[in-house]
């Protein structure tokens, strides 16, 4: 079912997309959220999909003082750029 796009001025909204579970999971969140997402409004791509087009599955990113952060798709490197332009 296809989620509804409610646009109010220049925002667009994504009604009802599922919630990322994170206890049910080890899924990247960027990317997991991202499927939710692209899923809802019709887009049927595949988690592993997304993760081999954006680079995330061969993403290493360390710290020196291993930063929580350092594992977000995001930070230093930033796969963000490169998934959404695989899907333009």
């Amino acid at each position: 079912m296809k989620a509804k796009l409610i646009k109010t001025n220049d925002k667009v909204f994504i009604e009802n997309i599922p919630c990322f579970e994170w206890a049910k999971s080890n899924d990247n969140s960027f990317i997991k959220s991202t499927q939710l997402a692209l899923n809802s409004i019709g887009e049927d791509f595949s988690y592993e999909y997304l993760m081999g087009i954006s680079g995330s599955a061969f993403r290493l990113h360390f710290n020196m003082d291993w930063c929580p952060s350092a594992t977000d798709s995001t930070t230093g490197f930033d796969v963000s750029k490169i998934l959404f332009k695989s899907l333009a």
